[in-house]
């Protein structure tokens, strides 16, 4: 009778054994998968306000993404990050990607006013333009500026040269006058009237130079405070009637953040 109640204890043991080794494994399974999902998730996570903005982030590797992004490549260090919007402050900033765990950072991108752009116009004409992101408007501002100034500048020193001409045949007209010979008056007479034409004309053309310059100036501010581009990222269209919703179509970026796709919704209200 002994015999088979030790049979049936052996038998118990063994399966619990049994037992304490299968959980042990799938213990040892359960850490290991955890630790590979813990490396992959690892990374930094970008937010901004308002989303849709495009991050660089330059250090080890050069990485690019849409807001909202998850950059989990695997690339741990520092960067200098940036993040850009047609319509925004540039933010920059020097950030980590751990190699453990998660990180996040939230920024808030400042608006671009019109009254920025207006003010950097009127220091420097173009410089509005290419702030608000109208860059080749700016560069033909700044151009048209440059040969402006350019074209003033010559105008100023030609000027100058040609009064002074005039200035000393006037002054030796005067002592002819005072202490000379008729014959000496007659004989200066026409150079001191070619003279005042030609310190005449330089004024003339002077005088078109520096207007030209100060229109482009007065155009360029003009044009930062009248064209101020719109921030709004999405396109519409429709028309409103009396008593009725406004329709249309509405297209708006979309991106998913830990898969990295993006792209555009298409909106159609009746």
């Amino acid at each position: 009778m002994a015999r088979p109640s030790l049979t049936r204890q052996i038998s118990k043991t063994a399966f619990i054994g049994c037992l304490f080794l299968l959980g042990g494994w799938e213990s040892s399974a359960f850490a290991q998968t955890q630790g590979e999902t813990s490396r992959l998730e690892a990374g930094l996570v970008v937010n901004s306000s308002p989303t849709g903005a495009e991050v660089t982030l330059d250090g080890e590797a050069r990485l690019t993404g849409v807001t909202p992004v998850f950059f989990s490549h695997g690339l741990p260090g520092r960067y200098e990050l940036t993040v850009s919007k047609f319509g925004f402050e540039p933010y920059s900033a020097s950030v980590i990607i751990p190699d453990s765990r998660v990180a996040s950072l939230d920024v808030r991108l400042t608006p671009k006013t019109r009254l920025k752009t207006a003010l950097r116009s009127l220091f420097v004409p173009g410089w509005g333009q290419w702030y608000s992101g109208r860059k080749s408007t700016g560069l033909g501002f700044l151009a048209l500026t440059v040969i402006g100034g350019v074209a003033a500048t010559v105008t100023e020193i030609d000027y100058n040269d040609k009064r002074d001409a005039y200035d000393r045949l006037k002054t030796e007209y005067d002592l002819a006058l005072r202490d000379g010979t008729i014959d000496e008056v007659t004989a200066i007479r026409p150079a001191l009237s070619e003279a005042h034409g030609g310190a005449y004309d330089a004024e003339t053309r002077r005088r078109i130079a520096f207007a030209a310059l100060g229109s482009v100036w007065a155009v360029s501010f003009l044009d930062a405070v009248l064209f101020f581009p719109s921030s709004d990222a999405s396109v519409s269209t429709g028309a409103a009637g009396a008593g009725s919703e406004v329709g249309g179509v509405s297209i708006r970026p979309t991106a998913d953040p830990f898969s990295g796709d993006f792209g555009l919704q298409l909106s159609v209200k009746l």
